[in-house]
């Protein structure tokens, strides 16, 4: 399976809220970061992914879901990967019911082929910049 083919494969099992399958082949090492919220949150781990759901995206939204619009490699390194994923990311208000929609970035770096971080931004360019990625 491909990288890219992986992203999407994880944003499906995100978007089913699988987190065993999700974390599987995530190191003890695999760090996450979400740049989005007010205040950055951080968490280290194979369940990373489900903290970072859990206390910004759950914790607001009813029905989160987020999709891999677009998908931009480069390379770093003869066995690390930097990825940059553009996202739709649909929801409504977890109290007001309101549907929501916007687009937000993420990078993510595989070494050998494993996950070892993923960060979120606000914007796709934001992303693209953290990868090294010429816009």
């Amino acid at each position: 399976m491909s990288i890219e083919e992986a992203i999407r494969r994880g944003f499906e099992l995100f978007n089913a809220r699988d987190w065993d399958r999700l974390a599987r082949g995530f190191s003890p090492e695999f760090e996450a970061i979400d740049h989005v919220p007010p205040d950055e949150l951080r968490a280290h781990g194979p369940d990373a992914l489900k903290q970072i759901t859990d206390a910004n995206g759950d914790a607001a939204f009813a029905d989160l879901r987020m999709e891999a619009v677009e998908v931009r490699t480069a390379r770093a390194g003869d066995d690390v990967v930097l990825v940059a994923v553009r996202v739709r990311a649909q929801a409504s208000g977890g109290t007001s019911g309101v549907e929501l929609q916007d687009e937000i970035g993420q990078t993510w770096t595989f070494r050998s082929g494993a996950p070892t971080r993923m960060e979120q931004f606000r914007s796709w360019d934001e992303a693209q910049s953290a990868a090294g990625l010429a816009l």
